[in-house]
């Protein structure tokens, strides 16, 4: 890829990101105070992403065992770890110590990762910007996910059309590195959302 090329990629990126935030408005506007109502869910994954980042930093061996629902162990695993979000969002977590920004900022992440992401596959699977756009603006921004705001883990669904374009790579030209990059998004997905890691599984 010319550097014209990544100039132009990286304005497309910039396009979903700009998209994002006007869909999501007024969330970009209260980024660190306020989460989509109903709030319960949006509380719980700030909490659950606050407490990946610190159990990482701190005895990543004990990442499970979240500090609610004393005296019961392994809290975490009540429900969605998100895990790959967290990783993703630990360096915001770092430079905001602030679980409800980074948590909107990852809201805000995964419509760009969704619409990204499905460009660059719809542009090689059809040979057209174009249509890469047209099937970015589709997945990113389809009305199930825009009803879905409140819940992050149903937003989640970024890694997805990265694992599709490079399992299409493997299957055109075998080589090691697209493999690599398919079990790493995959990965990702896995650790991003169950829901969607078994909708790419079938």
């Amino acid at each position: 890829m010319g550097r014209q090329d990544a100039v132009r990629e990286a304005a497309i990126l910039l396009l979903f990101l700009a998209l994002a935030v006007v869909m999501t408005w007024p969330l970009a506007r209260e980024l660190e105070r306020a989460v989509v109502q109903p709030a319960e869910d949006p509380q719980l994954n700030s909490w659950i992403m606050a407490w990946d980042a610190h159990a990482l930093l701190t005895e990543p061996a004990h990442l499970f065992q979240g500090n609610i629902f004393y005296p019961y162990p392994y809290a975490l695993a009540y429900s969605e770890h998100l895990l790959g979000s967290a990783v993703l969002g630990l360096p915001f977590q770092l430079l905001w110590r602030n679980a409800i920004a980074v948590h909107n900022l990852l809201v805000l992440l995964s419509f760009a990762l969704s619409g990204f992401g499905a460009y660059l596959l719809g542009r090689r699977l059809s040979g057209s910007r174009a249509a890469g756009l047209i099937a970015g603006l589709v997945f990113a921004f389809c009305p199930y996910k825009m009803g879905q705001l409140h819940h992050f883990q149903n937003l989640s669904a970024q890694w997805m059309p990265f694992a599709l374009l490079f399992l299409e790579r493997v299957v055109r030209r075998g080589r090691r590195r697209d493999m690599f990059l398919l079990g790493l998004f995959i990965v990702l997905q896995g650790l991003s959302s169950v829901y969607y890691t078994l909708f790419l599984a079938v």
